[in-house]
């Protein structure tokens, strides 16, 4: 286990790095199997000025 805390990414260590992606993919994997759009409409309420 040391390995992941003696190797850094940027500073933050890689199992962090590690477990943020898997998150990402999860929550990702969950949005598209509900039917999707959901990382759209993250994106769309984040960045306002891009409304239509």
């Amino acid at each position: 286990m040391s390995f992941l805390t003696s190797i850094t990414v940027d500073g933050i260590a890689l199992w962090v790095v590690i477990l943020t992606c898997f998150g990402i993919f999860l929550a990702s994997f969950m949005d598209a199997t509900a039917g999707g759009g959901g990382m759209k409409v993250a994106s769309e309420l984040l960045f306002p000025e891009f409304w239509a």
